[in-house]
């Protein structure tokens, strides 16, 4: 089996994802879109974004946040013309799952018979009169509520007309200009239409306005630490890191919010305190969870079935050591797409699908015999497909590997197992964040005791003594 590797004509690479993406339910409201941009050549890819409504709200982060919630939409158009420039393009599962469905008949209700061009060529209209309003180039003289309650207001464009404005967020738009009045003879009559509700000024910021001015707040630089003073203790030090390099976290956590985010899953009772086992409603999915277990130790089994008393279909195991916010990932998955089938066959482009946030993020895959492995930029971790265990359904040995290796003095080796009917969407979502997604680790001038209070792991033992990362 060959395998092209990555061909990108340009060294600018875009992320994009929802802001707080994982926290997302499905179906909900969408949130704003964040495009990171990495590479030692950026300058292209924000004059594109700049050209479709993102603004710069770091030194590597931009933001889109509409009036009308239409943000997937517009960071697809944004994708579109990135790719055409050389730049290679990743976007987030939820994302592109969110460009696939319908947009426009739930924001605009009542609409159903417009075609969605137009309703989009409205919204665009009232995404003109809200940057208008923002910027200062559309100043808002006086409000008022017209006998339906609506909102109405009379604004002038600097230099230009003035013009009546109806509605709020998404639905605004203007009814009336007056190219023939002057601006006090404009609100007059306005104020002779609503004598009883004029208020001067816009009216209220709407809940949409608030969190698209909050998303659009830049990310304040960290301020200097001061110098250490030799008579104080040493706090621990928190250093952000690519997810594949994070502490282990706490998994009690983990698991515990776990229940408290999906309610169909029920705790039952073991013979054991030392096991938790979640099952799902369906009695089709289960996780069970060793709580003391340790290092190296097999803390997570994930598994699916057919029926409630069918084979088991497909499953997962994760050790203890892995990265909290990859075990989130992973259940959050198995919740929403656990009960998927798997891949009909592994062929070269479903790797190269499944992998895609990979290359684009620099990982590079290489073939040995019957396995292909995908290596991150600092060799830190790895994604291995076992062709040889693809092939035999019964094989021990799991098709999927994910694995870091000793990334810091508290991050240990960690591995993510899973077998060949593993569903796409699941294997889509973990190589998303293990090329993108970040998580925090204790710096490694932290004193050993003081990691293992935070972490609440055991200081990990030298090189020469603790385990081989690849027994």
């Amino acid at each position: 089996m060959s395998l092209p590797l990555p061909d990108l004509t340009s060294t600018a690479q875009v992320s994009f994802r929802y802001i707080a993406d994982h926290a997302t339910p499905a179906g909900a409201d969408r949130t704003p879109v964040a495009a990171i941009l990495s590479g030692p050549d950026t300058a292209t890819a924000g004059a594109v974004l700049g050209l479709h409504g993102f603004r710069w709200t770091g030194e590597t982060t931009l933001v889109l946040a509409r009036i009308d919630r239409d943000e997937h939409h517009h960071t697809e158009a944004a994708a579109d013309v990135l790719r055409a420039q050389g730049i290679a393009v990743t976007l987030s599962p939820r994302l592109r799952h969110a460009i696939d469905t319908d947009w426009c008949f739930t924001v605009f209700p009542g609409m159903d018979h417009v075609d969605r061009a137009d309703i989009r060529e409205l919204a665009a209209a009232a995404q003109q009169i809200h940057d208008g309003i923002t910027s200062g180039r559309l100043v808002v003289h006086a409000h008022a509520h017209d006998p339906n309650g609506t909102t109405v207001a009379l604004a002038t464009y600097l230099g230009g007309k003035t013009v009546e404005l109806s509605g709020q967020d998404h639905l605004r738009h203007i009814t009336a200009t007056y190219p023939d009045l002057t601006v006090a003879q404009a609100l007059a009559q306005f104020q002779q239409r609503h004598p009883t509700t004029v208020r001067p000024g816009p009216a209220p910021a709407t809940d949409t306005e608030q969190a698209i001015a909050a998303a659009f707040t830049p990310t304040a630089p960290a301020p200097s630490a001061p110098a250490p003073d030799p008579a104080v203790p040493v706090e621990p030090v928190v250093e952000t890191v690519p997810v594949y390099a994070a502490d282990p976290g706490d998994h009690e956590q983990v698991l515990n919010h776990f229940f408290d985010q999906h309610g169909a899953w029920d705790k039952v009772r073991t013979w054991s305190d030392e096991t938790t086992l979640a099952s799902h409603e369906t009695l089709a999915q289960r996780v069970e969870f060793v709580h003391d277990s340790v290092h190296d130790d097999v803390a997570w089994t994930l598994a699916a079935y057919d029926s409630p008393v069918s084979d088991r279909r497909w499953h997962a195991t994760a050790t203890r050591t892995t990265p909290a916010e990859l075990i989130t990932a992973l259940l959050d998955a198995f919740d929403r797409d656990g009960t998927s089938t798997g891949p009909a066959a592994v062929t070269e482009q479903t790797l190269t699908r499944i992998t895609r946030p990979l290359a684009d993020a620099g990982w590079q895959p290489v073939i040995d015999g019957s396995s292909v492995t995908w290596t991150a930029p600092d060799h830190g971790a790895f994604l291995r497909f076992d062709a040889r265990a693809y092939g035999r359904p019964d094989s021990p040995l799991p098709t999927w590997t994910l694995r870091g290796l000793h990334a810091g003095a508290t991050a240990p080796a960690w591995t993510m197992g899973l077998s060949r009917d593993t569903p796409e969407a699941v294997l889509d979502t973990l190589a998303f964040d293990l090329a993108h997604q970040t998580g925090t680790r204790l710096a490694q001038t932290t004193p050993p005791a003081v990691q293992a209070q935070v972490t609440g792991l055991p200081p990990t033992p030298p090189a020469s003594t603790r385990p081989s990362a690849h027994r």
